[in-house]
């Protein structure tokens, strides 16, 4: 996000969506394709993929409403 090598600003402007995820929604990539990929991106780095899956398969699923489990 600020200058080509991974930060602390690309966790502070991608973990957001991590909580959008858990609360059951889906960030459109079709209305915001190159907000989805940046996010994807980062999501996907090998330092910090393990966090992402961790909290979105951890103790904080437990919190999710269960009308959105499932859908």
């Amino acid at each position: 996000m600020v200058g080509g090598e991974f930060s602390l600003a690309d966790i502070a402007l991608t973990s957001p969506f991590v909580n959008f995820a858990l609360a059951g929604e889906v960030l459109e990539t079709a209305r915001w394709p190159s907000l989805a990929g940046s996010v994807e991106r980062v999501h996907g780095m090998p330092c910090y993929a393990p966090v992402v899956k961790a909290d979105l398969e951890g103790q904080s699923v437990r919190f999710v409403p269960k009308v959105l489990v499932d859908r």
